[in-house]
C-alpha cells in the first residue's frame, strides 16, 4: 500500500485542504478531502459582560452632542466611571463593549493624547482599557481590542467570516510544484517545518504531524480577530483577518491580509512602511518593513524581511536577514542572509548562509516543468553572480563561484571552493578549513543572535566542526584515496562531473581537522569531568585517580554513534531523531507541545550524544576500547590534535596575511607615496598582528595548550 501525502494550497486560503490518496494497486485508489481551520494560540476570551453596562439617556444625549451615533444605542455596553467626551464623533453599530478610556496615550514625538475613540467608525467589537482609537478613516469590525492599545490613521482594520489568520495556510517551500507543501502555524519552528517539508518519505509520520497541526488550528477558529494589549498601529491602510500581538508595532503597512503579528512585550515584532502581506505568519522579534512584499510566507523569530525584499511561498527561520532581493519556494534556515537586489533564490534549503549579489538558481529543464530543488548545507556561501543549475547539494561551509551547470552532488566533501574556471567546475576541496572568514563565521552567529522571547522556538547550533561536518570528512576522504588510487598519475580527478585537484591535499586537511576536533572534545570533556568532580579526584591516588576518570568517561548514550544529521540547525544523531519520529507516528506524543519538547532534548543533550560519537571514532583509531588505554594513549591524541591545530593555524595566519599584501592597499593614501598608503591602510584596517580574529586564534592556541599542559599534569598525573 502506497501513501500519496499532499497539500493543496488555496489562493489567499483561510482554509486549507489536506489531501491524502491511499493507493492499494491499479485503479483502486480513493481520495478523501478534509477541511480544517482556526488559529494556533487560545483566543483571549474577553468578557464584555464584567463590570460593564448599557449606556444611559443622558451619557447618549452627551455622545450625539459630540457627533456620536449608533444603529442601536442598546448594543453598546460601558464601564464605570464613563467619560462621554472621550468619544467624539464615532459611530457604533453591532454589539460594542467599551472598556474604561482613562489616562493618555503617547503617539510619539512627545504627543499624547487622553485615550478614548476620535472619527471612528465601530462595528461588533471588544474594547479594552485604556485604548485610544482616532482617525479610522473606513471602520473597525469584528474585532477584540485589548488594553492600551494605540491605534492612529488607519484605513481600516477588519475581520470578516471564520478565519485562521494565516494558520493552516500551505507553503510550497524547497519544491514549486507544490510536492513538499506544508501548513505554517504560529509557534513553527525550524525543525518542525523541516520535517514536514523533508522527510516525505515517512508518510506516517507526516499524517500524524499534520493531525496535530489541525487539530490545533481547528481548535481556534474564530470570527474575531485580536489586537493584543500594548499594540501600537498606526499610519495604516488595510487590515483585514490579522491578529495582531502583545507589543506589536506596525507603521506605515500598505495592506495585510489574512495572517498573525505573533509578539510579546519581551520581544515586539515591528512591521513597517508600504509592507504587503497576504497568507503569513510573523513571529516574535520579527521585522518586516521597507516595501516588502509577501505571500504565503513565514518569518520566524529575529527574522528581518526588508528593502523591497519580495517572497513567496517561503519560510525564514532564526535571525534571517533577507533585503531587496527576491525569493521563491525557499527554506530559509538560521542565520540565512541576502542583500542585494539582483539576488534570486528559489526552490532551495539553506542555513547559515550567505548569497553573494547576483546569485541565481534555476529549477527546471523545460520538460516537466519546475521540478527540481537544491541543498546548500549549512555555512555555504555563494560568490557575485553565481549560478547553480538544480538540482544540486553542495557540502557544508562551502564556497561557490562562477557558474555551474552540472548535477552534482557533494555533500560529502564539505569546507571546499566550487569554482568555474575555464567553463569547468573545479572542487578545492577543504579549502575553507584555511580560510580565515571561517573562523570569524563561527564566532559571529551566536553574537548575532536577536531572539528575546521567553520561548525560544529554533534548536540552532552554530558548532562548525561537529559529529555531523567530522562524518562528512571522513566520507571525503574514502571518496578522495578512491579516487587517487584509480588515477595515481592524474592532476585532477572527476567526481560527479567536477574536476578535483590535489586529492591528496585535501585528505591531508581534512586529517587534520579531525584530529585537532577529537583532541578539542576529549580534552573538554575531561576539563567538566575533573572540575565536576574535583574533590572527588584530589583524594584519590593517581592510579586511582585514573582508573576513575575512564570510568567517568564510558558514554552515557548510545544514540550518538549512528549518522548525524542537520534538522534545519540542530544537530542530532539520526538515530535519537528516527526515536522521536517513531513516538510522532505511534502516538506516544500527542501534541506539538509534546514533539517542540522532545527537539529540545535533543539540542539540549548534543554534548553527550557527540561525546558517545567521538569516543567511539577514537577507540576505532586507538585499536582498542576506553577502558584499555593507557595515559600515552592520552598524550598521543592530544599531541596529534595540537600539533593539527597549530599547522591549520598556521594555514589560516598564511590565508589572513593576503588581506595586507600590497595588493590589497590599492586606493589607499590615495594622495601620497608609499609610505602614505601603508599608513592609511593601517589606521583603517590595522595590522595582521592587531587584527582581532587573527589575535583570538592565537590566544586560542595557547590556552589550548595551557588547557592540555594542566589535563596532563593534574588530571592524567
Amino acid at each position: 500500500m502506497r501513501l500519496v501525502f499532499g497539500l493543496r494550497v488555496g489562493d489567499l486560503g483561510r482554509k486549507v485542504p489536506i489531501r491524502f490518496s491511499v493507493v492499494k494497486g491499479v485503479g483502486n485508489g480513493y481520495n478523501t478531502t478534509r477541511t480544517v481551520s482556526g488559529i494556533c494560540h487560545g483566543r483571549i476570551d474577553m468578557s464584555e459582560n464584567t463590570n460593564r453596562r448599557p449606556l444611559t439617556q443622558q451619557e447618549i444625549d452627551r455622545l450625539v452632542q459630540n457627533g456620536c451615533s449608533a444603529a442601536d444605542w442598546g448594543q453598546i455596553l460601558v464601564t464605570d466611571p464613563f467619560s462621554p467626551d472621550r468619544i467624539v464623533k464615532t459611530h457604533f453599530s453591532g454589539h460594542v463593549s467599551l472598556g474604561l478610556l482613562s489616562g493618555v496615550s503617547h503617539l510619539g514625538a512627545g504627543v499624547d493624547m487622553p485615550c478614548g475613540l476620535y472619527h471612528v467608525t465601530v462595528h461588533n467589537c471588544q474594547i479594552g482599557y485604556n485604548t485610544l482609537i482616532r482617525n479610522v478613516s473606513d471602520i473597525i469590525a469584528n474585532m477584540v481590542i485589548e488594553d492600551h492599545v494605540l491605534i492612529n490613521d488607519v484605513k481600516s482594520i477588519t475581520a470578516k467570516g471564520k478565519s485562521t489568520f494565516g494558520n493552516g495556510v500551505g507553503v510550497s517551500a524547497v519544491n514549486e510544484n507544490g510536492g513538499r507543501a506544508f501548513p505554517i502555524y504560529e509557534g513553527l519552528s525550524a525543525q518542525v517545518a523541516y520535517l514536514l517539508g523533508m522527510y516525505r518519505d515517512q508518510p506516517d509520520v507526516l499524517k500524524k504531524l499534520q493531525e496535530l497541526i489541525f487539530e490545533r488550528v481547528r481548535q481556534n477558529e474564530s470570527e474575531k480577530a485580536t489586537i493584543g494589549p500594548g499594540a501600537a498601529i498606526q499610519h495604516c491602510g488595510i487590515l483585514k483577518n490579522v491578529k495582531v500581538g502583545a507589543g506589536a508595532i506596525l507603521e506605515g503597512v500598505s495592506r495585510l491580509e489574512n495572517g498573525t503579528v505573533s509578539s510579546c512585550t519581551e520581544d515586539p515584532a515591528y512591521v513597517g512602511d508600504n509592507v504587503i502581506a497576504r497568507d503569513f505568519i510573523f513571529a516574535e522579534g520579527s521585522k518586516v518593513a521597507d516595501g516588502a512584499m509577501l505571500t504565503r510566507c513565514y518569518a520566524g523569530q529575529g527574522v528581518r524581511l526588508e528593502k523591497g525584499f519580495s517572497a513567496v511561498d517561503s519560510v525564514f527561520f532564526a535571525n534571517s536577514h533577507c533585503e531587496q532581493g527576491e525569493a521563491c519556494s525557499i527554506f530559509a534556515g538560521p542565520f540565512t542572509v541576502s542583500h542585494h537586489k539582483a539576488t534570486l533564490l528559489i526552490a532551495g534549503l539553506y542555513s547559515f548562509y550567505s548569497a553573494g549579489s547576483g546569485t541565481n538558481q534555476s529549477n527546471h529543464m523545460y520538460k516537466l516543468g519546475l521540478v527540481h530543488q537544491g541543498i546548500l548545507e549549512r555555512g555555504c556561501k555563494t560568490g557575485s553572480e553565481s549560478y547553480l543549475l538544480w538540482p544540486a547539494r553542495i557540502g557544508a561551509y562551502s564556497t561557490v563561484i562562477g557558474k555551474h551547470s552540472k548535477k552534482m552532488d557533494l555533500s560529502d566533501l564539505p569546507f571546499s571552493y566550487l569554482l568555474e574556471r575555464h567553463g569547468k567546475s573545479e572542487l578545492f576541496v577543504g579549502l575553507n578549513l584555511i580560510n580565515i572568514g571561517l573562523v570569524r563565521d563561527e564566532k559571529k552567529w551566536p553574537a548575532r543572535d536577536s531572539r528575546k522571547a521567553s520561548t525560544i522556538l529554533d534548536h540552532v547550533n552554530p558548532k562548525v566542526l561537529s559529529p555531523y561536518t567530522a562524518q562528512k570528512m571522513l566520507a571525503g576522504i574514502d571518496i578522495l584515496n578512491c579516487l587517487h588510487e584509480k588515477h595515481p598519475d592524474a592532476e585532477h580527478v572527476l567526481h560527479c562531473g567536477v574536476h578535483i585537484p590535489a586529492p591528496l591535499r585535501a585528505v591531508e586537511l581534512y586529517r587534520l581537522a579531525i584530529e585537532k576536533y577529537y583532541a578539542d572534545v576529549l580534552a573538554e570533556r575531561l576539563r567538566s569531568l575533573f572540575h565536576a568532580e574535583h574533590e572527588h579526584f584530589s583524594m584519590e591516588t593517581l592510579t586511582d585517580r585514573f582508573s576513575s576518570l575512564k570510568q567517568y568517561l564510558e558514554r552515557k548514550v548510545d544514540l550518538g554513534l549512528s549518522r548525524w544529521v542537520d534538522v534545519a540547525g540542530l544537530l542530532a544523531p539520526a538515530d535519537a531523531l528516527r526515536e522521536l519520529l517513531e513516538d510522532v507516528r505511534d502516538a506516544r506524543l500527542g501534541s506539538l507541545d509534546d514533539v517542540q519538547i522532545r527537539l529540545g532534548a535533543l539540542h539540549t543533550n548534543y554534548a553527550e550524544y557527540e561525546w558517545a560519537w567521538v569516543l567511539d571514532q577514537l577507540e576505532k583509531q586507538q585499536g582498542k576500547e576506553l577502558v584499555e588505554w593507557s595515559k600515552g594513549d592520552f598524550t598521543s591524541i592530544f599531541d596529534k590534535g595540537l600539533a593539527a591545530a597549530e599547522k591549520l593555524l598556521s594555514q589560516q595566519t598564511e590565508d589572513a596575511a593576503k588581506e595586507f599584501s600590497a595588493g590589497v592597499q590599492i586606493g589607499y593614501g590615495i594622495d601620497g607615496g608609499p609610505e602614505a598608503k601603508a599608513g592609511d591602510f593601517e589606521s583603517v584596517c590595522g595590522t595582521l598582528q592587531t587584527n582581532m580574529t587573527v589575535k583570538m586564534l592565537r590566544e586560542s592556541l595557547e590556552k589550548k595548550k595551557a588547557n592540555l599542559s594542566e589535563i596532563v599534569s593534574q588530571i592524567l598525573g
